[in-house]
């Protein structure tokens, strides 16, 4: 069927004039990441006294996310290492609501995608889909565990915190989220999402508060990211600081380091992959501007009229979860769709993963996707604002058409590098300024 789709549509032609050349971009985003990873984790656990409940013998299970956290070995041995050197017994469970498909075989191939195995972390992995209930808000929403996590004695939890891509609250994505969805499996984040985006707005921070009193969540270690996608702060939470001050400081910090895009209103945006290690919309919203829910107005900053999307990650194992934010995309994202894994995610959301599972305008190559997205917009192609980034994540460098040159360089902490030129190959892949053979 994919083949027959991309094959009635490869004679298409559109009529748009493509940039011969491209300028370089650069952001000069803070150098402030945290010198070694594995020494801030135990500075963070060693300050906290996180572990001091911990006694000789006890089992504790770590649980770990679908997001493509910069270090997430190096941050998950660490905190094997600080159980172990505690007597206890450490093993892995993937926390992450639907995502994997809300399969154990999926949620295990997302955790080997970012190096977290057996064999490289050297303890079990626990995964089970079945859960228990744990509590219920006044609002309605019944909150769950897994059991693969609730058999332990203590629960510790490993993420990033960021602002979240759909809702707006004073805790968004980290440990609490973590806590209520992750922590909940397919279940759990089906349930709590049925309720709609206000139960994160205004429930959040009480469901992670009885998630805490009635399950065996201990705490975890609490990470932000620079523009660079590096760590660049590590704290240890006891579970009973979960959605309070200190991780609240912390969503205010990732704030102020989100990478952002320079240049606004643009014609087109051309984005080279998306992906659920890139973030859980495969773009994050707050770069592209871009929300797909119900009563959210898109950000004012930046203004995007076509967002194209080339490939998807080989870390998010097929989940297209976020390429209903785009316009148009290249047919190789499409063959590399699971569909499965995509919908149960996209169902779980409710109407906002609905909206960003829908299907974007598809054609063969890269080629024309560029000019199908020309074509579309009420700008000439030569007038065109066109910017090419790697992923939302990766704003440290970009392309754009020579008419943002003068715009880029007069941002904040940004230059303008060389020249770049486009460039295809006979089969319309995009072979300049990247190569995505």
């Amino acid at each position: 069927m994919i083949s027959e789709l991309l094959e009635s549509v490869e004679s298409l032609s559109f009529d748009a004039a493509l940039p011969g050349r491209l300028v370089t971009g650069f952001q000069d985003f803070p150098d402030n990441a945290v010198p070694d990873v594995p020494d801030a984790v135990r500075s963070a656990m060693d300050g906290s006294g996180l572990l001091d409940a911990v006694k000789p013998g006890q089992s504790v299970a770590i649980g770990c996310g679908s997001r493509g956290l910069a270090n997430l070995p190096a941050l998950t041995r660490t905190t094997i290492e600080c159980v172990r050197e505690r007597g206890a017994q450490p093993y892995l469970f993937p926390a992450m609501g639907s995502h994997g498909g809300g399969t154990v075989a999926g949620q295990l191939k997302v955790l080997a995608n970012f190096g977290l195995t057996e064999a490289s972390m050297g303890v079990p992995i626990r995964a089970d889909m079945a859960v228990r209930r744990t509590a219920r808000l006044p609002s309605g929403p019944q909150l769950y565990q897994g059991e693969d996590s609730a058999r332990a004695d203590h629960v510790l939890l490993i993420n990033r915190v960021k602002p979240h891509t759909s809702f707006r609250g004073p805790v968004e994505s980290g440990l609490s989220k973590m806590g209520v969805i992750g922590l909940g499996k397919l279940e759990g984040a089906r349930t709590y999402h049925a309720h709609g985006v206000e139960v994160f707005v205004s429930d959040l921070t009480e469901a992670a508060q009885l998630q805490v009193e009635h399950t065996n969540l201990l705490g975890g270690v609490a990470v932000v990211e620079n523009g660079h996608e590096e760590t660049m702060a590590v704290e240890a939470l006891h579970a009973s600081e979960f959605a309070g001050p200190r991780e609240r400081a912390l969503l205010d910090l990732a704030r102020t380091h989100l990478p952002r895009i320079p240049v606004s209103p643009l014609d087109l945006l051309v984005v080279r992959r998306l992906g659920k290690n890139i973030s859980g919309t495969g773009m994050d919203t707050n770069v592209i501007g871009r929300f797909a829910v119900p009563d959210l107005p898109d950000a004012e900053w930046p203004r995007v009229t076509v967002v194209a999307v080339l490939s998807l990650t080989p870390e998010t194992a097929g989940n297209a979860n976020g390429l209903g934010l785009a316009n148009v995309a290249a047919g190789r994202v499409l063959r590399d769709i699971d569909w499965q894994a995509t919908y149960t995610n996209a169902f779980a959301a409710g109407v906002m993963g609905l909206r960003k599972a829908a299907m974007p305008a598809v054609v063969p190559c890269d080629r024309q996707v560029l000019e199908l997205s020309l074509s579309s917009i009420q700008t000439s192609p030569e007038q065109a604002r066109i910017l090419f980034i790697d992923d939302t994540l990766s704003l440290s460098r970009a392309w754009m058409s020579p008419n943002l040159a003068a715009e880029w360089n007069a941002a904040p902490n940004c230059r303008i590098g060389p020249e770049a030129s486009l460039a295809f190959d006979g089969s319309g892949l995009m072979t300049s300024p990247w190569n995505l053979a």
